[in-house]
């Protein structure tokens, strides 16, 4: 078995989502994973049990496997947890800020850029005519 110190890195504290990252990871492993804070442990597979740890940005917690391949277990569940979950977190978070930009962009029309060069040569012949000159090509 082994065991390591890590500190949580969530802005948001260990919810759904970065549970079910987690616990997704976690079947990638043969060994064992249990996550500790204080007297509270959860099986790293369980969404309920990781949420019931209630753990918040910067806790320490303690992580423990036991099996075959413990030491990659600990090395990549204990970086994500440290490191990737508040990436994450924040990829997500500039994923829904550009769908509100881009949901308030839509209520504008704003037409491609074909249609502009179109409008401008109609506004540049409609000024030329207006001056007295009726066709370029000449």
């Amino acid at each position: 078995m082994i065991e390591k110190a890590i500190i949580f890195r969530n802005k948001k504290g260990l919810h759904a989502r970065p549970a079910s990252i987690l616990v997704a990871e976690s079947k990638k492993f043969d060994s064992e994973i249990k996550l500790f804070k204080e007297n509270k442990e959860a099986n790293i597979s369980s969404i309920l049990g990781l949420i019931c740890l209630e753990a918040k940005d910067g806790d320490k917690l303690t992580i423990k496997a036991e099996g075959s391949d413990e030491d990659k277990a600990i090395k990549v569940m204990s970086d994500l947890i440290e490191n990737k979950l508040a990436l994450i977190n924040y990829k997500q978070y500039k994923k829904k800020v550009a769908k509100e930009i881009n949901d308030e962009l839509t209520d504008y029309n704003v037409p491609n850029p074909s249609e502009v060069i179109s409008m401008i040569g109609k506004g540049v012949r409609k000024a030329m005519r207006s001056i007295g000159i009726e066709d370029l090509s000449e």
